[in-house]
């Protein structure tokens, strides 16, 4: 997959922000285009900054070129613009984008409005997500909720579910996806905890998912920290069919990690994690069993 963050400029100052700008803040379709074709990947994110302050039409023909070429679009965003956007506009883009296989990824980083508030800076981000994922839902698109795990929120990613649970019926699926130590949160312990403390809440989330029916799914935190949900992490799945990517080089095994029973489909703890917390055994090993283990199975 390729990423193309459309902009640099973005409608809320999250406190986990990972983006580090490396680019001009609007660079404009023609250059779209030229990294969507360059890359010759089937897969393309469109991302930011908040892709959504980009030009409407411009992301429509985007989302329809790339739909064109058999490429699958994933909008990354906040939604708040989305839910301000004309019924019909939006409708033919979620056309484009479901004819290319693709879907809308939302952050959505708490279950309450206080919360959300402390972590995007927005007073109405909230109500004004939860209103733009529900207009998404009734239109026809595909949402997946992208929930960043970090030390705000953490402890209450059960109750994340159950809001998805009784206010956003509907989603495709949730992507826990443990903080990055980069951009605001580089080398930064008041933001990144520590693995071992996330996990309980985390177990207790995907247990909540599966049973109310609600499809999810891990992303930057070892398997060795899931329990028996070790097959919720995108990792093990890409690993097993061996398929490369940027997130091999973001992770990587350490000496610890040698006599973990998911170290060969496991891609390990974060670089940047590990900038912070070192390479303490503790957090990391865990039990080899009779046999290596299969995600597919």
């Amino acid at each position: 997959m390729v990423l193309i963050p459309f902009t640099a400029k973005c409608d809320q100052k999250c406190v986990f922000c990972s983006f580090e700008e490396k680019r001009p803040s609007d660079c404009g379709l023609k250059q779209w285009l030229k990294e969507a074709v360059i890359s010759n990947e089937r897969i393309v994110q469109v991302s930011g900054g908040e892709p959504m302050l980009c030009a409407f039409e411009d992301i429509l023909k985007f989302v329809s070129f790339c739909a064109s070429k058999n490429k699958t679009v994933e909008i990354q965003t906040n939604a708040l613009l989305l839910g301000k956007t004309d019924d019909s506009m939006l409708h033919a883009l979620i056309r484009r984008l479901n004819s290319s296989g693709g879907y809308f990824n939302v952050n959505f980083p708490a279950d309450n409005a206080l919360l959300d508030k402390k972590i995007t800076g927005k007073k109405q981000g909230f109500a004004e997500r939860k209103l733009a994922v529900l207009k998404l839902l009734r239109l026809g698109a595909v949402v997946r909720l992208t929930h960043v795990i970090f030390a705000h929120n953490y402890g209450r990613l059960p109750h994340f579910v159950r809001f998805v649970r009784r206010y956003l019926p509907g989603v495709s699926w949730i992507q826990f996806s443990f903080i990055k130590a980069t951009g605001k949160a580089e080398g930064n312990p008041r933001l990144v905890p520590e693995y071992a403390k996330t996990a309980p809440h985390l177990q207790k989330a995907l247990k909540l998912a599966g049973d109310s029916g609600i499809k999810s799914e891990v992303d930057h935190i070892p398997l060795c920290f899931l329990g028996r949900f070790w097959k919720k992490h995108v990792d093990a799945e890409k690993i097993s069919r061996g398929i490369k990517g940027p997130y091999l080089r973001e992770k990587t095994k350490i000496r610890q990690c040698g006599g973990c029973k998911f170290y060969t489909i496991c891609s390990g703890p974060r670089l940047d994690y590990l900038e912070i917390y070192g390479r303490s055994a503790r957090k990391i090993v865990r039990p080899v069993p009779r046999k290596p283990l299969n995600p597919r199975q």
